[in-house]
């Protein structure tokens, strides 16, 4: 008999185009608090930036920020002192107000929160002389912010209740922002370094002296090298977050052909040439 029937048709005539239809129909006997939640606090979004020191070794921050608190004085209630409340006339301290409405037999309660104290029963009689009643303020938090070693770009540490309040509080998201490094340029956990050489000393070898994140390191340049090839410091990466080890440093090889020669030097590259052209 109700195939061709749309209830929320039905409610939305006996209650006006509402987005809690159902939400209000069904709550005949749940219970006053069955659908309400407490008002939970935004969540904060803040970026700190490390250096890449910082992922190798890992480091605590010290991060100040600007947020709404809970008034301390009255408690986040807004009023001057537990005394200063009355019922609220409207919804005589329910905090709901209800709407019967009839329909041939059948009787529908709409339960909504009451506009005039906003759901809490109560209204202040004398508001809070640090807050003017809200139960909250804006003021300066403070926390210490745990890199842990090995941490990657982009990652948000997050801070359970240090955001905003509004009822309870949200939370806090630190996202961590490596900066680029004047030697090194990051690939995991490996650390990239490149390592400038002469053309003689890539012909004929040498040992040169490259900085990596725990001090530096000599080097063996092996003779014939050619150009981009790679060196591996096993270990000088960075380490792996929340597990063992450490990445590598990678070591790549670039040299120049020289623009401004001497004549000698023009005369050396002349006989190399005729060495090889023989």
């Amino acid at each position: 008999m109700f195939r061709n029937v749309n209830f929320e048709d039905i409610f939305r005539d006996l209650f006006g185009n509402s987005d809690s239809i159902f939400k209000d129909f069904f709550k005949f006997d749940f219970g006053r608090d069955f659908f309400r939640r407490e008002e939970r606090g935004r969540n904060i979004n803040v970026r700190m930036e490390i250096e890449l020191e910082d992922v190798a070794f890992g480091t605590k921050k010290n991060l100040t920020y600007t947020r709404t608190k809970r008034c301390d004085y009255c408690n986040g209630t807004g009023a001057e002192s537990p005394e200063d409340f009355k019922t609220c006339d409207l919804c005589k301290g329910t905090g709901e107000v209800k709407e019967v409405k009839r329909m041939g037999f059948s009787q529908f309660v709409r339960i909504t929160s009451c506009p005039k104290c906003k759901g809490k029963g109560k209204i202040i009689t004398k508001k809070c002389k640090y807050c003017n009643g809200n139960g909250k303020l804006r003021e300066k938090s403070s926390v210490v912010v745990e890199i842990p070693k090995g941490i990657r770009d982009g990652v948000s540490l997050r801070y359970k209740e240090m955001g905003e309040y509004r009822g309870s509080y949200g939370d806090l998201y630190v996202t961590i922002r490596v900066k680029p490094h004047r030697f090194f340029k990051r690939d995991g956990n490996n650390v990239i370094y490149r390592a400038e050489i002469s053309f003689p000393e890539a012909v004929l070898g040498t040992k040169i002296e490259v900085p990596t994140l725990y001090g530096n390191e000599m080097i063996k340049i092996p003779s014939g090298i050619q150009y981009n090839d790679e060196i591996k410091l096993r270990g000088k990466g960075l380490p792996r977050m929340g597990s063992f080890g450490k990445g590598d440093q990678i070591v790549k090889i670039v040299f120049r052909t020289p623009e401004k020669l001497s004549r000698r030097e023009k005369e050396l590259y002349r006989e190399l040439l005729e060495l090889h052209s023989s």
